[in-house]
């Protein structure tokens, strides 16, 4: 089971005392980044928030909005009194300094962060009610994120079938690759055959069909495909090893590329890094 780390979950929820609205965004990061919006009633929660989240996620940029819209019922509206004499008072200190600066109007002062209190406090029952609703958000993003995550790892998969499809071609390709080069050497050489060393002349050909050789490469290329659809098969968090295990996968390839003399060999390799390229942007956003 994979999940992306890309999502949004939006959800509603009537309280004792008005109705709680939340959002959850995600994209993909390295690690768990966390950044809250909250009403001021909700602030004192944000601790709550933060051990209900990282219970359930592990990974991704997350943007939580969580907003209460109190009934006119529920609530009053009360001025923060002392804050409200600290702006001012600071306000006549600058007015002496500079007689240029504006007065300040009563609208413009309640516009100021925390200037207005809800007289209605958030009792345990309530508190209970939100972080309960911020738990059930998440499990929501998380659902979301599996079924993004579903989608990548079947696109991942098909891309992963492609690079085996230019395996198997590299593979049978691979002895022709050998035995023309082999030829073009013979050929080469065939005029002064009778002045070398027979042996001196076998133990160059060994030397250059161990260069040549990449066998271990496709070897080894094989097995990191089998291993990385383990991986998405196995699900969790495993986008780091999925991003490790493509570094691996494209050192195979270039240095295949590196030993290839056959044109076939070389477009397949050519194909592989291109199909590479684009599953490691879709593994970027996997958990």
């Amino acid at each position: 089971m994979t999940y992306s780390m890309t999502a949004f979950a939006r959800q509603e929820t009537a309280t004792d005392i008005g109705k709680l609205i939340l959002e959850m965004r995600s994209v993909n990061h390295r690690y768990l980044d966390l950044n809250f919006r909250l009403s001021d009633m909700l602030r004192e929660l944000e601790p709550d928030f933060r051990e209900v989240i990282k219970s359930i996620l592990s990974r991704g940029k997350v943007d939580i909005n969580i907003r209460l819209e109190t009934s006119e019922t529920a609530s009053s509206l009360e001025i923060n009194y002392p804050l409200a004499e600290d702006i001012l008072k600071l306000h006549h200190k600058l007015y002496e300094i500079s007689p240029e600066i504006a007065p300040v109007d009563f609208i413009s002062l309640l516009k100021w962060p925390g200037i207005l209190n809800q007289a209605q406090q958030l009792t345990d029952e309530i508190k209970k009610q939100v972080i309960t609703a911020c738990e059930q958000c998440v499990n929501a993003l998380v659902e979301n994120r599996k079924r993004e995550g579903d989608a990548l790892a079947e696109t991942v998969d098909n891309r992963l079938a492609q690079c085996q499809i230019y395996v198997a071609e590299i593979k049978k390709y691979y002895p022709e690759q050998l035995a023309q080069q082999k030829q073009r050497l013979s050929d080469r050489l065939k005029d002064i055959l009778e002045q070398l060393d027979s042996t001196r002349l076998e133990q160059e050909m060994i030397i250059l069909a161990q260069k040549l050789d990449i066998a271990e490469e496709i070897d080894r290329l094989s097995t990191h495909i089998k291993e990385f659809r383990y991986m998405m098969n196995k699900g969790g968090q495993v986008g780091r090893r999925m991003d490790f295990l493509l570094q691996e996968m494209n050192r195979e390839a270039n240095t295949m590329a590196s030993k290839a003399i056959d044109a076939k060999i070389q477009h397949a390799v050519v194909e592989i890094k291109v199909l590479l390229e684009q599953i490691r942007e879709q593994a970027q956003n996997i958990e």
